[in-house]
């Protein structure tokens, strides 16, 4: 049943790509055809497009995301026979939008950066002829795109390999879709799978985007059920209703659209200060010269707030808003048409930045950590700033030539020293940098001149850079039977950098093998996000080495798959080959070997059926162990293990161990431990006997101790359900 409802959801949103990308293409000629001045909008366009397109090939690129989302979301392929793989990842419909691109490129990363960058352009477009559908004039849609996509918060997001761009794009094709509605005499059911199948793309992507989206439809619905009820209620358009809810019910239990992370309930006053601290201190101080602040506390993580920047902030958006209330209302009172309109536009927005300043609460833990939420942030004050312009353009419709003029060289005026400025902000922000955006470029550019005919190797899903290699390189990978004339090893930072902030970090081993490219630089910032405890952060400056290092073909052979935690991303080369005798079965056919590490692109499912064959040939007994590098505990455990050799070998001796990854954006255990006992934290344990019977559900919080994890209590633990030749 659950895969069933993975593919039904998957194939959701595939559907609603296609449907999409047909009337989106439909969109754009309308609106060509129907815009009365194509000549003067294409070109109030291109000056805000063009501009920002060519800043952002002057931006360095960047990961874009707080942590490895940016890994797992460049490593995870859109189209393959494991939907599930898709939908854990929260932001699956961007996804597409890769595929794409990794299609029309051969699998470029570089190429990312160019759809991004035109995705964003896409997005431009879209603002633009979607306040023309609400009747805005060409000065003041182009202004208020210039105030959206010429800010430097769009350049520097519009350099990024993330989903910002997609989610971006696809939200304004969703807002499209609104506005195309409201400007229609008729309403027909094709407009409305328009709009559905948009914010199924929406909920795909950002779902806190949704009820934005929803509230604009049902305001628009409310003004639209007095003139064209008949539209509406009928069975066509009822029955694309019900199909949208029930898609949005069966993504919300699949995904347990619960709110995670920071708790808006429990930050008190603290919420009023959330649109100073996106607009302000992460936005205009930032445009004024300031670097962006960093929010958090990362000892205690406590909000840090400036209060004489917040009283600067407090006047001057005070002032802002007050004069676009103005605006909107003075142009309500000017054009008695528009009223309805101007009043009913100015309520929702009020109600959106409302929202989300309750959700986008401070969490930055070093500069530009969320710049894509104060990105987010800025969007409806763009339509608030487009709503007031239009209001003052209708005040002023009576005002003498000499006036109009007047004010349209100080509005152009103030729009390129707004560019200016943000541009100067842009670059200046080249150099804050941390290790992912370091890494990922490095990547990019050694997929571009990669040795023809050369195959990567990479031994431990070390973040997700796995997924990724595997994607864009050519991969091998050991017992794969295969003879390549060139052969190079990838090793990235050591995962102690992220996860044991603690302890001293030993200095790395030198790698080994001679370097193809390798880039030295020293760590700045990463940031880990955990479940349970503080986020820790090494903020004193480490140096690292990363780079493609040759090896030969007796060394991939002979490699022991099993992490061994070294320093400097390094992993041993035994001459033994433990892994092929663990592998090897009855009759001399090798097995398929179970996961030695957390890789979210395994198959659990095989994985455990593998453990269990092993088992059953071995006369052992299956331990499971579910978690991620994500968990500082599942690290902890590893490292306990290591560092006791009496429970490593008689683990090993005794049992088949198999790990499984569970990414922590999701609630649900993956789908093949769907009817084992509930998790209540990570790591845990399941042990299964040699025909694949559940055990025991060990929730491993019960093994430790004072300091970590107990010797006494896993060794127990270890023989009471070890099998009964092993005596306990």
């Amino acid at each position: 049943m659950k895969v069933f409802i993975e593919w039904a959801l998957y194939s959701g949103v595939v559907l609603s790509w296609a449907v999409n990308i047909f009337f989106l293409a439909r969109f754009a000629r309308e609106w060509y055809l129907a815009e009365p001045e194509p000549r003067r909008a294409w070109l109030a366009l291109a000056l805000v497009c063009v501009p920002a397109f060519v800043l952002t090939l002057f931006v360095v690129p960047r990961g874009g995301y707080d942590n490895n989302h940016d890994f797992m979301s460049l490593g995870t392929r859109f189209f393959g026979l494991n939907p599930g793989q898709v939908l854990e990842f929260k932001e699956a419909a961007p996804l597409f939008t890769d595929w794409v691109s990794d299609i029309v490129s051969g699998y470029s990363l570089n190429a990312i950066l160019w759809k991004n960058r035109l995705l964003f352009a896409g997005s431009a477009f879209l603002f633009f002829a979607g306040l023309r559908r609400l009747g805005i004039g060409i000065a003041v849609a182009a202004a208020s795109a210039a105030f959206l996509f010429l800010n430097f918060l769009s350049v520097i997001n519009a350099s990024t390999f993330c989903t910002t761009a997609s989610n971006l794009f696809i939200w304004f094709v969703s807002l499209a879709a609104l506005f195309d509605v409201y400007g229609r005499a008729h309403i027909d059911s094709g407009r409305l799978l328009w709009i559905f199948s948009s914010m199924t793309l929406v909920v795909n992507a950002r779902y806190e985007f949704l009820p934005v989206n929803l509230l604009i439809f049902a305001a628009l619905m409310a003004y639209k059920l007095k003139t064209r009820a008949k539209d509406l209620l009928n069975l066509r358009s009822l029955g694309l209703a019900v199909l949208f809810a029930a898609l949005l019910v069966a993504w919300g239990s699949h995904n347990a659209l619960a709110p995670r992370g920071a708790d808006p309930f429990a930050q008190g006053p603290v919420v009023l200060t959330n649109p100073f601290y996106h607009l302000w201190s992460h936005n205009f101080a930032v445009i004024a010269g300031a670097l962006p602040k960093i929010a958090m506390d990362i000892a205690d993580s406590r909000y840090m707030v400036d209060s004489a920047v917040s009283l600067k902030a407090v006047l001057f958006i005070s002032f802002c808003f007050i004069l676009m209330s103005l605006g909107v209302l003075g142009g309500a009172l000017a054009d008695k048409n528009r009223r309805i309109r101007n009043i009913w536009f100015f309520s929702v927005l009020c109600v959106w930045s409302g929202f989300f300043s309750f959700i986008y609460l401070p969490m930055d833990w070093y500069p530009l950590q969320f710049m894509r939420h104060h990105l987010y942030f800025l969007v409806p004050f763009a339509y608030l700033l487009a709503l007031a312009l239009d209001g003052a353009r209708e005040l002023l419709r009576g005002a003498p030539c000499r006036v109009k003029a007047v004010l349209l060289f100080t509005g152009v005026a103030l729009l390129a020293a707004y560019a200016a400025v943000n541009a100067a902000a842009a670059l200046r922000l080249n150099g804050q940098l941390r290790t992912n955006d370091i890494e990922l470029a490095f990547l990019a550019g050694s997929r571009k001149d990669w040795p023809e005919n050369c195959r990567v190797y990479h031994p431990h899903d070390q973040e997700h850079r796995t997924g990724l290699l595997k994607k864009y390189f050519p991969f091998v990978t050991p017992f794969a039977q295969e003879e390549a004339p060139c052969l190079l090893r990838y090793v990235s930072a050591p995962p102690q950098i992220f996860y044991d902030v603690a302890n001293p970090l030993a200095a790395p081993a030198a790698p080994k093998g001679a370097p193809w490219r390798t880039l030295s630089f020293k760590h700045a910032f990463y940031t880990n996000n955990f479940n349970n405890g503080p986020r820790r952060e090494r903020v004193v400056p480490v140096p690292v080495t990363i780079g493609f290092f040759k090896m030969s073909v007796l060394e991939l052979a002979g490699l022991d798959s099993g992490y061994t935690g070294k320093a400097g991303g390094n992993f041993d080369l035994r001459a033994g080959t433990a892994l092929i005798e663990q592998a090897a079965v009855p009759g001399g056919k090798p097995a398929a070997a179970p996961a030695p590490i957390y890789d979210a692109g395994r198959d659990a499912g095989k994985d455990i059926a593998a453990a269990v064959a092993l088992a059953a040939a071995s006369h052992k007994r299956v331990m499971v162990f579910v978690g991620g590098y994500w968990c500082v505990w599942s690290v902890e455990l590893e490292k306990f293990c290591a560092a006791t050799p009496e429970i490593m070998e008689f683990r090993d001796k005794n049992y088949v161990s198999v790990k499984v990854f569970h990414s922590p954006s999701r609630s649900a255990p993956p789908g093949p431990l769907a009817g084992y006992p509930k998790i209540a934290g990570y790591p845990h344990i399941y042990v299964l006997d040699s025909g694949g019977k559940m055990l025991c559900s060990q929730d491993t919080a019960q093994l430790e101790g004072a300091d970590g994890y107990s010797r006494d209590k896993f060794m127990a633990f270890l023989r009471q359900w070890a099998p009964p030749a092993a005596g306990r």
